[in-house]
C-alpha cells in the first residue's frame, strides 16, 4: 500500500523501529487499520466473478507476555480512531452491544454518517474483548463473510438490522489464555480459520529501555511524539476512495500456490 513518499507500512516500520516488539506483529496491525479504514469501499471479484470479497481481515497476536503485543494494538486503534474511517470498538463489550451499535448510525465531524455496519474491533486481550457469551465467536465468525444485511432478532430487544456488515478485528493472546478463550467448537466451526495467527516467541531486538544520554532523553520526551498526522492522512485517503482491487502477477501466484498446499 504506497503512500505519496512511498510504502505506507514500511514507513512506518521505520518510524518504529525502535520498539522491541516483533516485526511480524506491527506489519499485521498496520494492515489491520488499512482493512478497517477501506469498510466496503473496495472489493474483489474472484472465480469469475462468481465470488466477491471484501478486504476485511482477523489477525490474532499470539505469544507469551512481555513481548510487546500492546504497543502495534495501541498504535492500530489510535490510528484508525484519529482517521474517523470507521467505528472503533475498544476494551471490553458484549457481542449484543456490538450488534447494537452496528445497526446504528453514527455520525463524524465535516464527514459523511457511517450508514452501514462497518466497524474495527480491537484488544490487546482476546479473553477480555468480549464478555463470555456462547454465541460471540459464532456470530463473529458469521460476520465475517460477506453479506448484504444480517438480523438480529431477540426477545426483548426487538429486530437489529446490520447493512452490509464489514468487520475488522485485532486482538492479542498468551497461548494459555488463547486456549481458554477460544471453544474447541469455534476451532472446528471456522472461526480460527478465518484468523490470521500471527505467533512469536521473542523480540525482534533488545534496546535499553532508558537511553545513555541524557540530552537525548530530554528531546525524546519534548519531540519523540507519533508522528499521527502523518500516517493518519493516508488512511483517511484510503476512506475516501473505493473500486475493485486487481492484484498483480506477482501476488496471483502467491495466492494460488498457497491455495493449492
Amino acid at each position: 500500500m504506497s503512500s505519496e513518499n512511498g510504502d505506507w507500512v514500511d514507513e512506518i516500520m521505520k518510524e518504529t523501529e525502535s520498539v522491541e516488539t516483533p516485526d511480524n506483529w506491527k506489519w499485521y496491525s498496520m494492515i489491520s487499520t488499512i482493512s478497517a479504514s477501506a469498510g466496503n469501499n473496495y472489493y474483489m471479484s474472484l472465480l469469475q466473478g462468481n465470488l466477491i470479497v471484501k478486504p476485511n481481515i482477523y489477525t490474532i497476536l499470539l505469544g507469551p507476555s512481555g513481548l510487546g503485543k500492546e504497543f502495534p494494538i495501541w498504535l492500530a486503534t489510535e490510528l484508525v480512531q484519529r482517521s474517523e474511517t470507521t467505528r472503533v470498538i475498544a476494551g471490553r463489550s458484549s457481542i449484543q452491544a456490538i450488534v447494537k451499535e452496528l445497526s446504528t448510525a453514527r455520525t463524524r465531524p465535516d464527514k459523511p454518517p457511517i450508514t452501514d455496519s462497518r466497524a474495527f474491533i480491537v484488544n490487546g486481550e482476546l479473553s477480555t474483548a468480549i464478555i463470555e457469551d456462547s454465541d460471540s465467536l459464532t456470530i463473529l465468525t458469521d460476520l465475517y463473510d460477506r453479506k448484504t444485511k444480517w438480523n438480529n432478532l431477540l426477545k426483548g430487544t426487538g429486530e437489529e438490522v446490520l447493512k452490509e456488515p464489514y468487520i475488522t478485528t485485532l486482538f492479542g493472546s498468551s497461548p494459555a489464555h488463547f486456549q481458554n478463550s477460544i471453544p474447541q467448537v469455534n476451532i472446528e466451526g471456522g472461526f480460527i480459520g478465518r484468523n490470521f495467527l500471527v505467533k512469536e516467541e521473542k523480540l525482534t531486538k533488545h534496546i535499553d529501555l532508558i537511553p545513555d544520554s541524557e540530552s537525548s532523553n530530554n528531546e525524546a520526551s519534548q519531540n519523540g511524539d507519533f508522528p499521527f498526522q502523518k500516517f493518519v492522512k493516508h488512511l483517511e485517503l484510503i476512506g475516501q476512495k473505493g473500486g475493485r482491487i486487481i492484484p498483480d502477477n506477482d501476488c496471483k501466484n502467491f495466492f494460488n500456490g498457497w491455495r493449492k498446499q
